[in-house]
Parts: C-alpha cells; sequence; structure tokens
C-alpha cells in the first residue's frame, strides 16, 4: 500500500543542504501498524508528513496504493487526503469556537456532503470513540483525551484507509494516554492501517514493526515487542532488519 523508493527530502540552508530524509525505502502493507522513531530532529515528522502527502519528496519515489505521488497535481492529492488519510497530531488542531459534532465534520463540509448526512456520519464517529454524551461540547469544555478523541473520530469520518498519527499521547496524562491507545489499537484491528510517530517505547511496543530513523536515514527494523529488549533501539548492525521485514 506504502511504498517509498530511494526517497530524499532535503531543504537549503543558506548554502548548505539540509537533508531530513536519506535514502529511504520502505514498504508497508495495507492493515500494518508501524511506528516510527528516533532522536529529535532524525526525521519521523518529515516522512510521516510524506506518507500523509502533505510534503513532496526531494528526489526518489512515493507510491502510494499503487499511485505515484509525483504525477498528481495539487487538487488530486487533497483529494487523495480526504479520501485515503486520516491525521491525529499532539495538539489535536480543534476548532475552540466549534462543538465536537461541528468539528469532526468540518472534512465532509470541505468535501461537500449534504448537512444531514454530515452530521449523522459524525454522530456515529463519536459515539465509535466513546463521547456520546459530547456531541456539542466545546474543545474548552473537554478533557485532553477527549480532545484526542474528537481528533481521532475526525480523522475517521471519511473513511480512510490509513490513519498517521503524529506524538498522539504526547500532551496526554498516562490514563488519558493509555484510552487513546486502546482506541487506535481497535481501529487497527478493525482493519485500518497505522503509522505512529512516536518518542516512548510503551506506544512504539503496540506495533507491529518499529522504523529507527537516524539523521534522516531508517537504521532499525525491530519488531514491536524487540523493544522489550535492554538497548534494542541502539545495538549496532543490521541482524534484525531480514527478519524484521519477513
Amino acid at each position: 500500500m506504502i511504498e517509498l523508493r530511494g526517497v530524499y527530502r532535503s531543504y537549503l540552508m543558506g548554502e548548505e543542504v539540509l537533508h531530513a530524509l536519506r535514502d529511504v525505502h520502505e514498504t508497508i502493507a495495507a492493515g500494518e501498524h508501524v511506528a516510527i522513531m528516533g532522536p529529535s530532529g532524525s526525521g519521523k515528522s518529515t516522512l510521516l508528513n510524506v506518507i500523509g502527502c502533505l510534503d513532496r519528496p526531494t528526489a526518489g519515489s512515493y507510491l502510494l496504493g499503487g499511485r505515484d505521488t509525483a504525477l498528481l497535481d495539487d487538487d488530486e492529492l487533497s483529494r487523495l487526503r480526504a479520501e485515503e488519510l486520516g491525521f491525529v497530531f499532539q495538539s489535536y488542531h480543534l476548532v475552540g469556537r466549534l462543538d465536537a459534532i461541528d468539528n469532526v465534520a468540518l472534512p465532509m463540509l470541505f468535501a461537500g456532503v449534504p448537512h444531514r448526512e454530515r452530521l449523522e456520519r459524525a454522530r456515529e464517529a463519536l459515539l465509535a470513540v466513546g463521547l456520546a454524551e459530547r456531541l456539542h461540547h466545546k474543545p474548552s469544555e473537554l478533557s485532553g483525551g477527549q480532545r484526542q478523541r474528537v481528533a481521532i473520530a475526525r480523522a475517521i469520518v471519511m473513511g480512510p484507509r490509513v490513519l498517521l498519527a503524529d506524538e498522539p499521547t504526547g500532551n496526554l496524562d498516562s490514563r488519558a494516554g493509555a484510552q487513546v491507545l486502546e482506541l487506535l489499537d481497535r481501529l487497527h484491528a478493525e482493519g485500518l492501517t497505522l503509522v505512529v510517530v512516536t518518542h516512548d517505547p510503551a506506544v512504539a511496543r503496540r506495533a507491529d514493526r518499529v522504523l529507527v530513523l537516524v539523521d534522516g536515514a531508517i537504521v532499525r527494523h525491530l519488531r514491536g515487542e524487540e523493544l522489550d529488549a535492554p538497548g534494542a533501539l541502539f545495538a549496532g548492525g543490521e541482524e534484525a532488519t531480514d527478519e524484521a521485514r519477513a
């Protein structure tokens, strides 16, 4: 489903070229749960933005569902993001003046879905994330965990095949974070492809596979359960690579 072939993402900083991503080769199959880890500045969010078609590679190619995204114009990319991809961010990105149901309905408004259908689908999405009693609460009236669940409802309301989450528990306490992770696990079990950027080994451990980035390059491939091994993230070599890809 997701295929990255020799992807670079570079920026010109004065006279110096900065490679945020360097020669990334990776395939993520439909229905996989993949975590992306690495130190600050390693390229995690840049990689997620490329996968989410929010950014384009400087070199190499990115295929989503067999379609070369480089061949798509801006309108086609916007349609692809709306129909195929859902996004969840650490800071929620909810509209403060709108209640939960209207926040969730926003993507459908931009897609031209009729008003009555928007409200019904938004209501169903909020019920699915356990917020039946919070449909008409504004973000300021919700806890952090509830806001993130509204954001997840908004991300899934268009029926995407891929859900991308950037530090989805970063602003939450342990209890709310656990509830969000359980929700993401359930959505994955229902068939969503899930790609999560995280710095937290406890979050990454839930994934089928873990990609470790350093300086824009994937340097390790691990299974989620391998993070239980002391020093697993920092062990040298590529001994786990072939096994993790199998």
